[in-house]
């Protein structure tokens, strides 16, 4: 459920990056002499900060809540944002494959909903590896799947 709270966010970062591209912005600001660093530097902060709002209403939501009364805050604040930060990345790469904005917004769902499959095999598997679990990390869906279903184990002890 935390991982679809994310999916419209995930939609309009990968559809805002592929529409700037699509209409050839990026090149206008170069031309202007913008550096690309700066430009997505831009972009970063941009969804950071969108997406820190929603990070700290979900803390807000499940800290104060009812729904995790044994966690700390903090840790829940922190383990959100960096999921957040995570999937900015991953829709930054989503994104470079797309040339058209509708086609990378569709896509670019389906892409970040294909991404959390590789935690229905972690979930079933009992005699996974550390080292193939990490593998599997380093997609950001399946990683925050895992640290959410700790959370509730350590939660319901």
């Amino acid at each position: 459920l935390l991982m679809l709270s994310f999916l419209f966010s995930a939609i309009n970062i990968v559809r805002s990056v592929v529409l700037e591209k699509e209409r050839r912005l990026k090149e206008s600001m170069k031309m202007m002499g913008l550096k690309n660093w700066v430009l997505w530097a831009a972009w970063c902060a941009d969804f950071i900060l969108f997406l820190l709002i929603a990070v700290v209403v979900m803390t807000i939501l499940l800290g104060a809540g009812s729904v995790l009364q044994n966690s700390n805050i903090g840790v829940i604040f922190v383990y959100l944002l960096l999921y957040a930060l995570a999937s900015i990345s991953l829709c930054f790469m989503i994104s470079v494959f797309f040339s058209k904005a509708s086609t990378g917004a569709a896509l670019g769902g389906i892409l970040w909903f294909l991404s959390y499959m590789p935690y229905l095999f972690v979930q079933s598997s009992t005699d996974m590896t550390a080292a193939t679990k990490g593998g599997l990390c380093l997609l950001s869906t399946t990683c925050m799947s895992i640290g959410a279903n700790l959370i509730s184990v350590m939660e319901a002890q």
